[in-house]
């Protein structure tokens, strides 16, 4: 299956082979650090590392699935992150790409994950609201990735990332031009809500405005 998150939108036809390929998951394995977010999402990020610190030997990962954290389709800017990242990989993974687009999973990791550590998971379903030191989705997508079940592909020629705070004419260009199939509208505290919407959901019109059956 295919994980969303609520502010991703299918604005053009995609093919299972978009996301599937030989049975499993495309994705974009890579290293990384934590950038400019929240207190809480930062919290949130280093408790999905520490998780997956715990059940993978980042030696051993890197060592096994080198040639799919180090592939062309993964792209020449993931590729030299990962690669200025790896003498840091000795005992634990410093940190792992956290990427805001649709993510494929099978549900036999879902299942591996639950049945490895139970209590951690069951305790952030106990939060009825986030907190810094919850898990997120991001672990089974990197127990995908240090598992080696992914087959690498370019993510960024499916899904454009853009905030509420992008330009108006980016907003109506993307949605209604599509150049790609998937767009990611990111919301912000600091926009006007109103206006944004007047704006986004005038764009969604032009680019689908037969009502759906």
């Amino acid at each position: 299956f295919v994980y969303f998150n609520d502010d991703i939108f299918l604005i053009d036809h995609v093919k299972p082979s978009d996301f599937f390929r030989n049975e499993l998951p495309c994705s974009s394995p890579g290293l990384a650090i934590t950038g400019k977010v929240t207190h809480t999402y930062a919290g949130i990020l280093y408790s999905c590392y520490c998780f997956i610190n715990k059940h993978f030997d980042s030696r051993q990962v890197m060592k096994q699935q080198l040639g799919k954290f180090l592939h062309p389709a993964n792209g020449l800017k993931r590729n030299l992150l990962t690669l200025l990242l790896m003498p840091y990989c000795t005992e634990f993974f410093p940190g792992l790409y956290s990427t805001h687009a649709p993510n494929a999973y099978l549900k036999q990791t879902l299942q591996e994950v639950w049945e490895a550590d139970p209590e951690a998971l069951h305790e952030t379903c106990t939060h009825r609201f986030r907190t810094s030191s919850d898990l997120a989705q991001n672990i089974f997508l990197w127990w995908q990735w240090c598992s080696g079940r992914v087959v690498p592909h370019n993510s960024r020629k499916l899904n454009t990332y853009l905030t509420v705070l992008s330009e108006d004419e980016q907003l109506i260009h993307t949605i209604t031009k599509h150049p790609t199939p998937i767009v990611n509208i990111n919301d912000d505290k600091d926009a006007d809500f109103e206006q944004k919407k007047a704006v986004i959901n005038g764009a969604f019109d032009i680019a689908l405005g037969k009502k759906s059956s």
